[in-house]
């Protein structure tokens, strides 16, 4: 039963899941990544948020600065209410309503012209895959 499970989760659509070191060694040495962290994460060097069918951490930078955005206009009251703002969002439960958030917003926004996203795809499914 264990094999079935964890064939599934490495056959599933996203070319990111689940990451393992394998994965994050192939997304640390691709080009716009690896400058941006051996410059010491260097604001200049930064990579661009236009999907060029290349890029991914400008995009996914874009998405969820997006996302979260969106969020805050949708839960103003709430956040602004909070006693501690650091403490809001440490909580379970906003960390899975924003989680929840930026799934439905992915979904939402198949038909959305965005530079940071192809058109006509889901963000998740704009990404390049990994090589």
């Amino acid at each position: 039963m264990l094999f079935v499970i964890k064939y599934q989760v490495e056959e599933c659509d996203s070319n990111y899941q689940p990451l393992n070191a394998s994965r994050c060694r192939r997304l640390l040495h691709m080009p716009g990544i690896e400058a941006f962290c051996s410059s010491g994460f260097n604001h200049k060097l930064a990579p661009r948020e236009i999907q060029d069918g290349k890029s991914i951490l400008g995009p996914i930078y874009a998405f969820l600065r997006y996302c979260m955005k969106q969020y805050y206009f949708e839960n103003r009251a709430e956040i602004q209410a909070a006693p501690r703002l650091k403490a809001y969002f440490f909580q379970r439960k906003t960390v899975n309503r924003i989680r929840d958030y930026v799934a439905k917003t992915d979904k939402e926004m198949t038909d959305w012209d965005q530079p940071w996203k192809a058109s006509g795809k889901t963000f998740v499914d704009s990404l390049p895959k990994l090589g």
